[in-house]
This record gives structure tokens, sequence and C-alpha cells, in this order.
């Protein structure tokens, strides 16, 4: 709690409260096109660039509130066409982004006649949901923030990758999520197929009973048997590889096609 007062009270003496200010201006700010967009991991660009529009508005909302500094950035206006007078040639930065994280390229571009700047942003290639954050500040203003979110999937599967199962107890276990891999080395969902000596109880390619290999011990070792590894879309990914002992632990090696070892 006391550090809570003390982020709050460091806020109130930066920030003011923004009603009494007369050197303050209200604005709008938002990411007016090309938010939330998915795209598959990969070194090229978002199929659109994300716009932000910032304008003067009497109406509008100071940039800086109290409760930013505590929670998500969210957008002050919610619709693609923002109200006010538009404000040219003002620069508008993203973040600086981890290696292989979507990133804006350039880092900063300038507000157009209409107020609005698109920017450019690489997709990157690492899987994952990431926050895209924009910032414009005019000299002697506080900063005014939007932000927007880019979607990483998988892309295309590896050929050449090869994992190793520890023994597994008890009859059965879960096959880790990073056995099946794409070509920047993000997991790719997918499902083992049953076959006579082991059942896979679910279909849906990502879910851990779509990975769960269950089987009755055998009275002799099953040594190197193999069943495939499908996609959601049931296609041919992987090979499994799988060793049934008859103290009931297994061993298992998950491998790109370009490995098979059948």
């Amino acid at each position: 709690m006391r550090a809570l007062a003390l982020v709050l009270s460091a806020c109130a003496l930066a920030c003011g409260d923004g009603s009494t200010d007369p050197g303050r201006v209200r604005y709008n700010f938002a990411v007016v096109d090309g938010a939330n967009q998915s795209s598959t991991a990969g070194t090229g660009s978002l199929s659109r660039p994300i716009t932000v529009q910032l304008t003067r508005d009497p109406n509008g909302k100071f940039a800086t509130r109290v409760l930013d500094f505590l929670l998500p950035v969210r957008a002050f206006a919610q619709g693609l066409t923002l109200s006010g007078e538009p404000v040219e040639g003002q620069l508008i930065c993203g973040e600086e982004a981890n290696a292989g994280e979507p990133r804006v390229v350039p880092l900063c571009a300038f507000t157009l006649e209409d107020g609005k700047a698109p920017n450019v942003v690489e997709k990157g290639t690492k899987a994952g949901q990431y926050w895209m954050v924009f910032t414009a500040q005019e000299v002697g203003q506080v900063p005014v923030k939007d932000s927007t979110t880019v979607t990483v999937l998988p892309g295309a599967v590896s050929a050449s990758f090869t994992h190793t199962c520890s023994d597994f107890a008890a009859s059965g276990g879960v096959v880790p999520a990073e056995f099946v891999l794409d070509i920047h080395g993000n997991p790719i969902p997918y499902r083992i197929v049953s076959d006579s000596l082991i059942t896979i109880p679910g279909t849906v390619a990502g879910a851990p009973d779509a990975r769960r290999v269950t089987f009755q011990t055998p009275t002799e070792q099953k040594r190197n048997r193999y069943t495939p590894i499908v996609d959601d879309a049931g296609e041919e990914i992987a090979v499994f590889d799988y060793t049934l002992n008859t103290n009931g632990t297994w061993r298992c090696q998950t491998w790109g096609l370009s490995n098979d070892p059948r």
C-alpha cells in the first residue's frame, strides 16, 4: 500500500489533476486502423500499417491519468474517426521491442495533414500476443498514449527437429507442447495418433489430451514403435517414436519429417 501511495503521489505532482491547469491541452489519440492484427511468424511486415491519429479537442481527454500508471494502456477514443483539429507534424513513436518480437520500423513517424501517422510493424519470429504502444508528445505537454495488440502465430513446421522424452512412469503421461516446433522454434499445436498399443484421448491439436499417452503395461518390451503426429487439419507433420517397458515406464522421441526414422 505504501508503494501504491508513493506512485499516486508522484503522479499527482507530475501530472496535476488536469482540470485547473490552463496550459494543458485536451487531446484525442487512438489507433484508427490496423488494430488487433494477426500474422504468422516471419521476417516480413504486417499486412497493414498500424495507423494512429492525434487531434486537439476541447472535449477530449487528457493524456495521463493517475490510473494509467497502474492499468494497461487503453484507447482514449473508441472509433475510427476522431473529433477535433488534426495535429500535423507531430512525432509519434512506438516502443523498443525485444529480439524476435513485433517492432515498429522506423520507431517514429510524423503525423500527416489529417493528424494520422501510419506505422509499419515487422511481425517478428516469436509466437505470442504483444501490446504495441504508441506515444505522442508536444513540447510543454504531457504525452498521450494508445495501444493495440499484435498476435503472432507459429509459422511453417520445421522438418529437422528431434526431441527425446525422459522415462515416464504410471503407464502414461503428457508429451510436452514444445516437442513439435516451427522453423523459428515456436511450439506448433499437434496431436498424436492412437495405434494398437497407445491411446490418445483427445482430438484437438494442442490440447493436453491430444498429447496424453495411455497404455496397458506390456508383458514384453515394445521398442521403437512409430505413429504419426498431425496438425489441426490432420496433416502429418512429424513422427512419434516410443518404447513401452514391462515395468510400466515408457520413453519417446519426436522427429521432424526430414529425420523420419521409419
